[in-house]
């Protein structure tokens, strides 16, 4: 009998640990021999994607450098249509055992993808793979992207946006050089940033006053690059014959639902347009 309630009592325990595990957390440790880079790839997705994105973490858990952990960020409520989120049957710790599922009080818009993974994991994480809930990731990216950062500084992505100023007015264009500086990343090709590139004192509530403007809150990505510029921080287009914004082109790794009215980042008017409105506010507001 004592032996059966020590069992109970352990069993209970572990119990418990799984579902705080897959709950909102004060820190997530993915502590590891200091020789080991540590990798978290972080996401965010709406309740009606959600149950769609199966295809998109096996991308991201099955890359020939798979990242420790995966981040999923979900908002205890969408905001845009009020819905609550439903995990799927099919997200299991058994089948994505990397996967934590970290529930979010607030909901940020697009930027849920890394403010909240930034506020839990610890500091013994060397990058954040930022990326998409539509895509189908190349299975060699992230150690693609990992070997580019021994010889290369900042953050580094796979595609990107060069501004100019015309007539005092920011304008955003696509960089069609495969290796490039680029004053906006594109995060929907995955963007590995170091921990270091940005700091959560002064990011936090920066990030807080842009997703109260509406010109600025679904420009998540302007929102974080402008934030490195004004810190400093070099981004760094990159690419080469077996991984490049290319080649996510021409296999076609944007899921038919990435192109529909309910990613969160769209709007009705274009991203270039929306850019120049937000670029001169993010900028004030730092």
């Amino acid at each position: 009998m004592f032996w059966f309630l020590i069992a109970a009592i352990f069993i209970s325990g572990m119990w418990l640990l799984f579902v705080l595990l897959l709950t909102n957390t004060e820190s997530i440790d993915i502590s590891a021999p200091p020789s080991k880079v540590r990798v978290i790839a972080s996401l965010t997705t709406s309740p009606r994607r959600l149950m769609k994105m199966r295809d998109t973490l096996l991308s991201i858990v099955n890359q020939s450098t798979p990242p420790d952990l995966v981040v999923l960020n979900l908002p205890l409520v969408f905001e845009r249509t009020r819905e609550e989120y439903t995990i799927p049957d099919w997200l299991t710790k058994d089948k994505f055992p990397t996967v934590v599922v970290n529930r979010v009080e607030m909901d940020l818009g697009p930027i849920t993808k890394l403010l909240p993974t930034l506020e839990v994991v610890n500091h013994c994480v060397d990058y954040i793979w930022v990326v998409d809930d539509d895509q189908l990731y190349n299975s060699q990216q992230l150690e693609y992207m990992l070997d580019c950062a021994t010889t290369k500084e900042g953050v580094l992505c796979l595609s990107g946006l060069q501004r100019r100023m015309l007539d005092g007015v920011a304008t955003f264009r696509e960089m069609d050089l495969q290796e490039a500086r680029v004053d906006v990343f594109e995060a929907y090709a995955g963007v590995l940033l170091p921990r270091e590139a940005i700091g959560l004192p002064t990011f936090k509530p920066y990030v807080m006053k842009a997703i109260q403007d509406p010109d600025c809150c679904f420009s998540d990505d302007l929102i974080t690059s402008t934030y490195l510029e004004r810190r400093g921080v070099l981004v760094q287009k990159i690419g080469s014959s077996a991984v490049s914004i290319d080649e996510h082109w021409r296999s076609r790794r944007v899921l038919q639902y990435g192109r529909q009215a309910d990613a969160l980042s769209r709007q009705q008017v274009s991203t270039v347009d929306r850019y120049s409105k937000a670029y001169p506010k993010l900028l004030a507001m730092m």
